[in-house]
């Protein structure tokens, strides 16, 4: 078995990083390093950046625009961005994009993808509900059909980058006397339509959330995805998707380097014994979580759908990052907890604090479906066990 890249996918991968290291880049990376919370001018800037010379569509279909290379190619992009700390429009890349080239109409294809590509539109997932969060399927949020439209009423929380996306990819309830898992579909609504407010969710972690509300929102039949009443298939089969992108290895791995490098600058005491055995601990665990990952990515290039192993890497990877951001705070002592913009804050190589990393560690136990849900998903999926 191959634990590495493809060689051209390595490639790509030194090329790209060069790239995103230059001098023609460093003015947007500084900006983006600066900008408080994510998907702001700075993040648009530079999609808008990368999409025109080529670096978002790599391994994507060259009908829609892309470079026509393996899905590889687009991990590797994930993980050279991650590990800069850059932000990616993960749910429009990774999940919406390549949704839409399996199930989306002729006409939602030429209006969305070539966009997406070059960083011109950006969706958010309105999924989650007050009362439908780890049972996504109790989604009460409606859409009767009125004409030629479809009437929107209903709320989501949690509708990550509503505050600047341009559309959002909506769960919608268009059968309410179907079972629970039916009558589920998928709506693309505009963000400045009429009857859809935006209010802000501060998290943990720093930065918004959103909570939005839809009052008799409008949309033409044609923002229907795929079958009306089979939105349950997508969603499972785009989370799957969504569970790989958000692996935070990459990022993990930046701050491993980082510490390393402060050990061997600052010295690390040869009676400091359980210091040395958790850093070879945690060398020895990213490298397994990155062949997982790897896995998980090339399923996804052979045309598979990751079901339980995608839960799999999602579970174990972010109940890692939580241990592992602990374990770096104890190494580095009370600095770590400092934030940043104070004397001392301890700041990695993307300028990013260990406190503000502990704080956003939680969010992705539950953020893609819940750790506990992946768990079942693993049972039954993955072990064949009864529900």
């Amino acid at each position: 078995m191959d634990f590495t890249y493809p060689a051209d996918v390595a490639e790509f991968r030194a090329e790209f990083g060069r790239y995103l290291d230059s001098e023609e880049m460093a003015e947007l990376v500084r900006q983006n390093h600066a900008e408080d919370g994510w998907g702001g001018v700075a993040a648009k800037a530079l999609w808008r950046k990368l999409g025109a010379d080529g670096y978002f569509g790599t391994g994507w279909p060259e009908e829609y625009g892309g470079g026509g290379k393996s899905l590889l190619y687009l991990h590797g992009f994930n993980y050279e961005m991650g590990y800069r700390r850059l932000p990616v429009p993960v749910v429009t890349l990774n999940t919406v994009g390549p949704t839409l080239m399996r199930i989306g109409s002729e006409e939602q294809k030429q209006a969305y993808l070539r966009k997406i590509l070059l960083g011109e539109i950006e969706f958010s997932i309105g999924y989650t509900e007050p009362e439908a969060g780890t049972d996504l399927a109790a989604l009460q949020t409606s859409a009767v059909r009125d004409g030629d439209d479809y009437v929107i009423n209903g709320q989501k929380v949690f509708t990550s980058g509503a505050h600047h996306a341009d559309y959002v990819w909506l769960a919608v309830r268009t059968d309410k006397d179907a079972p629970k898992h039916k009558g589920i579909s998928i709506l693309i609504v505009p963000i400045d339509a009429d009857g859809l407010e935006i209010r802000p969710l501060t998290i943990m972690g720093g930065g918004r959330s959103n909570i939005t509300y839809y009052s008799d929102v409008r949309v033409p039949v044609s923002a229907l995805v795929g079958e009306e009443n089979r939105g349950w298939q997508y969603i499972t089969t785009q989370l799957d998707f969504e569970r790989v992108a958000i692996s935070p290895i990459a990022q993990l791995e930046r701050v491993f380097d980082w510490l390393c490098e402060r050990f061997r600058e600052d010295g690390l005491p040869s009676t400091d014994a359980w210091t040395r055995a958790t850093l070879a601990r945690m060398a020895a665990d990213i490298n397994v979580l990155k062949v997982m990952e790897l896995k998980v990515a090339s399923m996804v290039a052979n045309g598979e759908v990751p079901v339980y192993e995608a839960s799999l890497l999602k579970v174990l990877s972010n109940e890692f990052r939580v241990t592992f951001i602990g374990e770096v705070l104890q190494m580095r002592g009370a600095a770590g907890l400092v934030q940043k913009g104070f004397p001392g804050a301890a700041l990695d190589r993307s300028e990013d604090t260990l406190e503000k990393q502990l704080r956003e560690s939680p969010i992705t136990l539950f953020g893609g479906g819940s750790n506990d849900v992946q768990r079942d998903i693993i049972a039954t999926h993955g072990l064949g066990l009864p529900r």
